[in-house]
């Protein structure tokens, strides 16, 4: 799949739409504190959405986590090529 292909898969599918919810589920069922979205402290920037393909199988559309200005970690949702979620990445680091 081309990357022409893959930018316009992230615009067709909403992909933002998709890739927010998907994280706030797993927050909202996060018993840790430290990553309360509510209290303002850690920003999910989906505004700036990053992708790669892994293995010519499956493509990856990343999202960074943001805390007091700092990166912490990424929040990745993985599709198949067939444009179908497949499962999700939550890295902290």
């Amino acid at each position: 799949m081309k990357e022409s292909e893959i930018k316009s898969f992230i615009d067709s599918r909403e992909i933002k739409e998709q890739i927010t919810k998907s994280f706030q589920y797993l927050i909202d069922n996060n018993t840790n504190f430290d990553l309360d979205v509510s209290t303002n402290e850690i920003y999910f920037d989906v505004d700036n959405l990053s992708f790669e393909i892994k293995d010519q199988e499956s493509i990856f559309i990343k999202s960074l986590i943001i805390k007091d200005d700092f990166e912490i970690g990424y929040y990745i949702l993985a599709f198949n090529l067939q444009k179908e979620p497949i499962d999700d990445y939550f890295v902290i680091y």
